[in-house]
């Protein structure tokens, strides 16, 4: 009788104890999530550092870089010199004619 008592406690604490290892705050399936959750961050990080490097590059550009001020203006803002004349080409595989 005594052993068949150790053997239910003994069953119940191994389960408590893979619960606990398993289940718990500080458990396997926990820290699981918190590694899947850790590199999708780390994965935001880098394509965040990516574009504020390129963010940076074109202002370093904007201000040191007359001809690269120069074609940005042209090209975003339509800017032309006096008696230019601008020709824009509008490529027909994308624009098919109706």
């Amino acid at each position: 009788m005594l052993k068949k008592v150790l053997k239910i406690l003994t069953f119940i604490a191994v389960i408590a104890v893979l619960g606990v290892l398993f289940l718990g705050r500080n458990g396997l399936l926990n820290l699981y999530r918190i590694d899947k959750e850790n590199q999708s961050l780390s994965q935001s990080i880098d394509s965040a550092q990516q574009l504020l490097e390129a963010k940076y590059l074109k202002i370093y550009l904007l201000q040191n870089d007359s001809f690269y001020m120069e074609s940005t203006a042209r090209t975003l803002y339509g800017m032309s010199k006096p008696n230019e004349q601008i020709y824009i080409f509008v490529d027909s595989v994308n624009n098919p004619k109706p």
